[in-house]
């Protein structure tokens, strides 16, 4: 299995910001064709009381 380096991450998130919603919409579906349980685990996280500021802060303190 890869490993996801600082800079992938960082322009990840240019990318998704930098997208509209059907641009997003699109992106989801594809992941959902691709790798549904990595989709079903990323839309649980909120069920199961972690927020996406706190899934943002848990992220960036890994670094």
């Amino acid at each position: 299995m890869g490993v996801i380096t600082q800079a992938v991450m960082v322009q990840a998130a240019i990318d998704i910001n930098g997208m509209d919603h059907a641009q997003k919409v699109r992106l989801a579906d594809e992941i959902a064709a691709q790798r549904p349980n990595l989709l079903a685990s990323i839309l649980v996280l909120p069920r199961m009381g972690l927020t996406s500021k706190n899934w943002r802060c848990r992220c960036t303190s890994c670094w």
